[in-house]
């Protein structure tokens, strides 16, 4: 776990979204993309507390249940943040992690008979959580391990890894592979983990600071002007990050002439009415599965950049950028599907 740098966040992240999947912690050994799912139900009787469980099942982290089984309300689940179970109820099921600890607290209420609650938690020190899970399946095999479990910074005594024995390795999958879970379902994860390396790679040191280097490098050279560049991170959590449209623009098009970057870059974006984060935007019309793009969201913050192709068969670059807006989400999504709209059905004829 010592191939990045110890720093656990990068500049710009909201200390109020730690707990959640898309705000998760990175390191150099990492499991379940440093996240635990936590499932709540509810229990058969009225006034008992619901049922808790995790996956991986493991003792890694602390449980607090102050939540409620109550008679259900007949309301049908809405969605707000978890999945689609959770209780229409005036208290509903809330699961968050204590800051700095792997404390996890269930609070709120459940109705009797009602789907499950789930959500992902992000965990703190994954390396470590790596680790345990790691020795608690070894010991569910009859494996019996002495001493405690620690990261390798804690050891008095340093590990010289050129001596030791490999047991077994695994390849990973191709770069290219990687990008395309990345860009198609939106993973901030493989966003930072992947700005953290290629920092590594290229300098030797596993940091934020030393991808940023790497990247604005590389950005330069396709002509982007890097003083109009602000970098903080991988995923684009961070509100540190800016770029002009005209940069953006600039990057899209030195990808597509790039017959080497093309190929991958191009499969990794979501299409719309189709796959990824664009699966639901636009289905029957003709932009499905005429438009390549990745979105981008954040509170008051929603864009979408990427290709498209027109009436004459014209493929074009675009960029839309939409912040600090008041409107509901709702709203900033059917103005910029009009716009897409208007340039597919585009024709110089």
């Amino acid at each position: 776990d010592t191939y990045f740098t110890d720093d656990l966040y990068p500049i710009g992240w909201s200390i109020d979204d730690a707990s959640y999947f898309y705000a998760m912690q990175t390191s150099g050994l990492a499991f379940a993309d440093n996240a635990i799912s936590v499932s709540v139900s509810p229990n058969l009787s009225t006034g008992s507390k619901p049922f808790i469980a995790t996956i991986p099942e493991t003792d890694y982290v602390e449980k607090n249940n102050n939540a409620c089984t109550i008679a259900s309300s007949g309301s049908k689940p809405e969605h707000g943040g978890t999945q689609a179970g959770e209780s229409a109820l005036p208290n509903p099921i809330k699961v968050t992690r204590e800051l700095g600890t792997n404390t996890i607290n269930v609070i709120g209420e459940i109705g009797r008979g009602t789907p499950a609650v789930l959500e992902q938690i992000a965990v703190e020190s994954p390396s470590l959580y790596a680790a345990t899970v790691f020795r608690e399946a070894l010991e569910y095999q009859g494996i019996v391990i002495e001493g405690g479990t620690m990261r390798s910074a804690e050891l008095d005594e340093k590990i010289s890894y050129t001596k030791a024995k490999v047991l077994a390795q695994q390849v990973s999958p191709t770069l290219g592979d990687i990008i395309r879970v990345m860009n198609k379902k939106s993973n901030n994860l493989y966003a930072e983990q992947l700005l953290r390396t290629i920092g590594k790679e290229t300098t030797g040191e596993g940091s934020w600071k030393a991808g940023e280097v790497a990247v604005k490098k590389f950005l330069f050279s396709v002509g982007v002007n890097t003083d109009n560049f602000s970098l903080r991170d991988g995923s684009g959590l961070s509100r540190m990050d800016l770029v002009t449209p005209e940069g953006m623009l600039t990057i899209l098009k030195a990808m597509h002439h790039d017959a080497k970057l093309w190929e991958p870059f191009h499969q990794s974006l979501p299409i719309m009415g189709k796959d990824g984060t664009l699966s639901g935007r636009l289905v029957g019309t003709a932009a499905e599965g005429n438009i390549l793009a990745k979105t981008g969201f954040l509170t008051g913050i929603r864009s979408l950049c990427g290709y498209l192709t027109t009436k004459d068969n014209e493929m074009l670059a675009f960029t839309i950028f939409t912040n600090n807006f008041t409107a509901s989400v709702k709203d900033i999504n059917a103005l910029q599907d009009r716009l897409l709209l208007r340039l597919v059905n585009f024709s110089r004829k």
